[in-house]
């Protein structure tokens, strides 16, 4: 993925050279905000989080955890300076509005925040594009594995239920946010399962017990599930984002698909 290019109007050079004496004045910041935004903007590497070319499942798993913790906090860091020279902007344009003599300067900073926040716009849009590749790319390699693995006995009863299920009641949480969808998990050594409705319960236990044949320690949760940031919340006691990749696995071993799965515990 091609690196965002750093607009020329956004240096801290270009700004002093437009506004002359007004960007030597003591109480002007914004070049030091423009300088602190290119170094924040130069750490976003998108080439680091390239997957067009991987083909391994483990290499784009890695990238999507990249995406999701230190790579978005460099892009989350970028964006919030872009804010920090927007307001060093207007700053400028509140101390000199009355100063004829500052009109360069004053039109130099109006230019500055638009372009900025032109700037932030397209960061974060070209940030969800990677990670939306990515998710793709997953999805394309856990394809193909799953074309090219050997045939496999058809899936229970119990498991077919649950695939039913699952898929059921996941599109009612992302189209009718109001219509309650709870769930009860299954979560053992090796893998695990839901059960989603408008009612989850232990009655359902030997169902998902069932479906895990020959898995130990099983673990059983509950709670609700909800469209939340992009994703299927599960939100329920002792959940966390570790739980939410063995969910996450889980339902792609169940259903073939792999849906952005997310878990946390209520606010």
């Amino acid at each position: 993925m091609a690196a965002l290019a750093y607009p020329p109007l956004l240096t801290q050079a270009n700004w002093e050279r437009q506004a002359g004496a007004v960007a030597k004045a003591r109480a002007v910041t914004l070049g030091a905000e423009l300088k602190a935004l290119e170094k924040c903007w130069q750490a976003v590497d998108f080439a680091t989080v390239e997957v067009a070319r991987l083909t391994k499942v483990a290499e784009v798993q890695a990238c999507i955890g990249k995406l999701e913790g230190e790579f978005n906090k460099l892009v989350r860091a970028a964006f919030d300076q872009t804010r920090g020279v927007q307001d060093a902007a207007a700053r400028v344009d509140a101390q000199f509005r009355k100063d004829p003599g500052a009109k360069a300067a004053l039109q130099a900073a109006t230019t500055v925040a638009r372009v900025a926040a032109e700037q932030r716009e397209a960061l974060m849009r070209r940030y969800l594009e990677a990670r939306d590749a990515a998710a793709k790319r997953l999805e394309e390699l856990e394809g193909d594995a799953l074309k090219t693995a050997k045939k496999v006995e058809p899936p229970s009863p119990e498991r077919r239920r649950l695939i039913a299920r699952v898929k059921d009641q996941f599109r009612i949480v992302k189209n009718r946010p109001d219509v309650k969808v709870e769930y009860l998990l299954c979560i053992g050594r090796e893998s695990a399962a839901a059960y989603l409705g408008p009612t989850a319960s232990d009655s359902q236990r030997p169902l998902l017990t069932k479906a895990l044949k020959g898995d130990t320690g099983l673990k059983f949760y509950r709670g609700a599930c909800i469209w939340e940031e992009g994703g299927y919340t599960f939100v329920g006691p002792r959940m966390s984002t570790t739980l939410a990749r063995r969910i996450q696995d889980g339902i792609m071993d169940l259903t073939g698909t792999r849906y952005r799965v997310r878990a946390h515990e209520p606010e």
